[in-house]
């Protein structure tokens, strides 16, 4: 039985995808943002179709027709609303609320739409989640998270992995995934820091804030001095927490997850260390190039992803594309635009 590992490969360059990008950004422009939505697919269609586990790759299906018609419900609603906001601002109001509590049922179709419309070896993907798990952990357990002041935001995290996972299958094989929630709390922890230290970095510039209300100090520009490089300090500590938390969580996601009743295993090596310099590197050179290295960046970051992810088959896994292959064909026309609608919210 084989259980060799299975390198997860990108073929893409940044020279490639730059011609993409280039043309995908002036058509945008030329058509007032129209063509976006096909700049998405064709972005989409890229990065899937160049990514590889055992000489096979993904693929996106959807088109820029169908991402089109979500933006422009989305765009529709807004328009509607600042309307009603000028003219009848109750009705502007209770349209706000309506959306807030759709918006579990909106990503639910958002993740739904992904899934249907994303296929590996030419077998689609699929996402079984229902309204009613949606909203518990989307709108109900955020809310219980809040009442406790964020102590159990640990446990709303590892539902939304659980989530997410344990519905999507691969033709007619289901993902699972479980974890303990102590690495959950461990990774909860690159935020407390943070905010200890951001904090710390901000009590010169409070105290010198509040002397200024009692009229010690009357130079504001020394105060604008000293609460700039604090509050700096404070929102790039917060990001690189967010990119050590996001790091771990992805390695925690890959690492306790499984497809099929064979339990073909995953395993992410990711180094929060190598994310951290690889965010902030990419972020420093797309600003100082106005953008023009954003596709070196994109592809830098997926190889990155790819090169630290592997698949561990529990078997043959030719074996178990062959089973895949024939589910696929009996469920394959199943897939059709009522399957979701792509409104771009992520998760």
């Amino acid at each position: 039985m084989s259980t060799t590992p299975i390198p997860v490969k990108f073929n893409g360059t940044a020279k490639e995808f730059f011609g993409i990008w280039i043309v995908n950004i002036l058509l945008s422009i030329m058509t007032i943002g129209i063509y976006s939505a096909w700049a998405k697919v064709r972005t989409k269609k890229y990065f899937y179709q160049n990514t590889y586990i055992a000489d096979r790759n993904f693929n996106y299906h959807a088109t820029g027709g169908q991402i089109l018609k979500g933006r422009l419900i989305v765009i529709g609603f807004f328009v509607v609303y600042s309307i009603m906001l000028t003219v009848l601002p109750p009705v502007g109001a209770i349209m706000i609320l309506i959306a807030a509590f759709l918006f579990p049922y909106l990503i639910l179709l958002s993740i739904r739409f992904n899934a249907a419309y994303s296929s590996w070896a030419n077998v689609r993907f699929g996402f079984d989640g229902t309204a009613g798990q949606a909203y518990k952990n989307y709108l109900l357990y955020p809310i219980g998270v809040a009442l406790t002041i964020y102590l159990f935001f640990p446990f709303l995290w590892r539902a939304n992995s659980r989530f997410v996972v344990n519905n999507h299958h691969l033709g007619q094989s289901k993902f699972g995934f479980d974890a303990g929630i102590g690495k959950y709390y461990l990774t909860m922890m690159f935020y407390v820091i943070a905010g200890i230290v951001g904090m710390a970095a901000l009590i010169p510039a409070i105290s010198s804030l509040t002397n200024m209300g009692r009229g010690q100090i009357g130079n504001e520009a020394e105060i604008i001095a000293a609460i700039l490089p604090a509050y700096f300090i404070f929102i790039v500590l917060f990001v690189i927490a967010a990119i050590a938390a996001q790091t771990m969580i992805r390695n925690l996601i890959f690492n306790n997850m499984w497809l099929g009743d064979d339990y073909h295993r995953f395993a992410s090596t990711m180094s929060i260390w190598a994310m951290i310099w690889i965010s902030l590197s990419n972020a420093v050179v797309v600003v100082l190039t106005l953008g023009l290295m954003s596709p070196w960046a994109q592809v830098r970051m997926a190889r990155y992803a790819a090169n630290h992810t592997t698949v561990i088959p529990n078997g043959e896994l030719d074996t178990f594309i062959g089973d895949i292959t024939k589910d696929q064909s009996a469920i394959g026309d199943a897939y059709v635009d009522i399957e979701g609608i792509d409104l771009g919210i992520g998760i």
